[in-house]
C-alpha cells in the first residue's frame, strides 16, 4: 500500500504504474506495480 497525502492529480499507464502529481511536495512520483515506494519525476523544489 502506498501513502499519499494532497495528491493533485493521479493517472495509470498500460503497465499498471500509477503517477502521482502532490501539491503538498511539488512532485511528480511514479509507483511501479509491487513497489510501495514512488520514483520522483520530477520536482518543483
Amino acid at each position: 500500500m502506498i501513502n499519499i497525502h494532497s495528491p493533485l492529480s493521479i493517472a495509470i499507464d498500460n503497465e499498471e504504474s500509477i503517477y502521482v502529481s502532490s501539491m503538498s511536495s511539488s512532485k511528480l512520483k511514479k509507483y511501479r506495480k509491487g513497489v510501495t515506494y514512488g520514483q520522483v519525476l520530477m520536482s518543483g523544489e
